[in-house]
């Protein structure tokens, strides 16, 4: 007969839980001003049943679990961002030495293609997918590199506009 009236009890109190809308009873979501007012309501009743203290025990506890998780998920969040981030520049930094723009490189290509298998950066699959993405686009392929470069020979100079008008003044040709 015991169970039977467990039973009954836990069904009321999800029901009631459900009817105040679930979490602003948990005390998570809602503004302080309905926690406030719905734990006012429980704790007329809760003198008169031991149950229902230790649901809202419970609820709150969950919600701290909740709570918690949240953060810890934000926090992992940020950190993959982090990480991402600075994967991101280290294949730059390898797609510099062979493409002109290597920021082009993620309009055809993605970093998990570029992961192993325990999520970290392995230069060869980095490699492979910067040669899959120039085979693809080999416009974007460096050019071999200028040797011309240093000293050369002075330009000719050419008159410039005041010697035209001091001849055209002056009568020279």
């Amino acid at each position: 007969m015991t169970d039977r009236a467990d039973a009954a009890r836990a069904l009321a109190a999800a029901a009631s839980g459900a009817s105040e809308g679930g979490q602003a009873a948990a005390g998570t979501d809602a503004p302080p001003e309905a926690t406030e007012a719905v734990s006012g309501a429980h704790s007329g009743a809760s003198g008169d049943d031991p149950d229902r203290s230790e649901t809202g025990k419970l609820r709150r506890e969950a919600a701290g679990y909740r709570t918690r998780l949240r953060d810890t998920e934000a926090e992992r969040d940020s950190l993959r961002a982090r990480v991402d981030r600075q994967d991101r520049e280290a294949v730059e930094r390898i797609a510099a030495e062979r493409m002109t723009g290597p920021a082009d490189l993620w309009l055809d290509a993605e970093l998990t293609a570029m992961r192993d298998q325990d999520g970290g950066l392995d230069p060869e699959l980095v490699r492979a997918e910067i040669d899959r993405v120039l085979s693809a686009r080999p416009h974007w392929r460096k050019g071999p590199p200028d040797f011309g470069a240093g000293a050369r020979p002075p330009a000719e100079a050419k008159p410039g506009f005041g010697a035209a008008l001091k001849r055209a003044v002056t009568g020279e040709r």
